[in-house]
């Protein structure tokens, strides 16, 4: 039983080192994707509250269903440059045995993400910087559907689930820059990129692979995240609008109150 337990957490560890490197190497974008909050709720009462950790920022999540078949969930993101505010509101169900679960939230988020003239670099071999300007408004749609099961001989829980954002982003600005430092002087930057918009909506594709693992009432979660923008209003193709998959790894504890 006990190499079982050793086992178990020299595989979350090394998952947690893996996902550190990965999140190292993410780049500022005008877009900052947030996790996604899919709480999957069984028939208990209760409250998942979980963080995620990133080079530059913090993300919060907390789900809550208040009464059967309805719930909420609430993001905060705060970093250098960076503050999400995001709420949804929602309905969920499950089969019978609590196995197969299901949900659809609706929400709404406001986002500013402002990195100017900090000598962020793109490209230290092409010798490129940039600057990123994204302030808008999220009004989305998430569908998920979840498996739940357990490893009754070690005492662990696990789930995967699937989600999928779909969301209408509306920027007050958008810009991003590229300035080639090799080009450029002080009185006259030179600019790889540099594409800026006002009041223009992009739309944007997020399906999401969630996996838990947890021993009593806490899991690790990984996530993996893709992105598929699409506008007419704005050339979102070389902006580094968001990456186009992305891993993020939280801790998620979950507080029960009442069993039905």
């Amino acid at each position: 039983m006990r190499s079982g337990y050793n086992q178990t957490y020299t595989l979350l560890i090394a998952l947690v080192l893996a996902l550190a490197l990965l999140q190292g190497c993410a780049i500022r974008s005008v877009y900052v994707p947030l996790t996604q909050n899919a709480p999957l709720f069984d028939s208990n009462k209760q409250v998942k509250a979980s963080g995620f950790l990133g080079t530059n920022h913090v993300e919060l999540q907390i789900a809550h269903n208040p009464a059967e078949h309805f719930a909420f969930v609430a993001n905060v993101d705060f970093g250098s440059g960076i503050s999400v505010y995001n709420g949804a509101l929602g309905i969920y169900g499950h089969c019978n045995d609590m196995t197969w679960r299901y949900e659809l939230f609706g929400g709404y988020g406001y986002n500013t993400n402002v990195s100017y003239n900090n000598g962020n670099i793109l490209s230290p071999s092409q010798k490129i910087s940039y600057d990123v300007n994204g302030q808008y408004q999220q009004f989305y749609l998430q569908p998920s559907l979840g498996f739940f099961s357990r490893i009754h001989m070690y005492r662990i829980s696990y789930s995967f689930s699937l989600s999928t954002r779909i969301s209408y982003l509306y920027f007050a600005d958008y810009l991003f820059r590229e300035k080639d430092l090799a080009l450029s002087t002080a009185a006259l930057p030179v600019y790889k990129t540099n594409k800026e918009y006002n009041d223009k909506g992009v739309y944007a594709f997020e399906p999401c692979l969630s996996n838990k693992v947890g021993i009593k009432n806490v899991y690790a979660i990984l996530q993996v995240q893709s992105i598929s923008p699409f506008s007419q209003a704005i050339d979102v193709s070389n902006t580094k609008f968001s990456p186009a998959v992305f891993f993020s790894f939280g801790i998620q504890y979950v507080f029960t109150f009442k069993v039905k």
